[in-house]
């Protein structure tokens, strides 16, 4: 509900809402048929988690080190 109320009132789709919405979906798998997994298989599925939460931080690095622009401030550089 979060991510379509951010899409409905500014247009844009942060990356990092379908990541977070793809660790719930494995960690609902993973809970509910934890009986019937082998051991293999429950570690590929703790790896991808872990590889999600890896690629969130790289984009919540990214995004606090790398700032988004709205393109007002090159357009100011090329009036100058």
């Amino acid at each position: 509900m979060t991510m379509l109320n951010h899409y409905l009132s500014a247009g844009t789709l942060p990356v990092r809402y379908p990541l977070y919405i793809g660790i719930i979906a494995l960690a609902r798998f993973l809970v509910l048929d934890i009986k019937e997994l082998d051991a293999l298989t429950m570690f590929a599925l703790s790896g991808s988690i872990l590889l999600i939460a890896v690629a969130i931080l790289v984009v919540r690095f990214g995004h606090v080190r790398f700032p988004y622009t709205d393109g007002t401030d090159l357009q100011s550089k090329i009036d100058k």
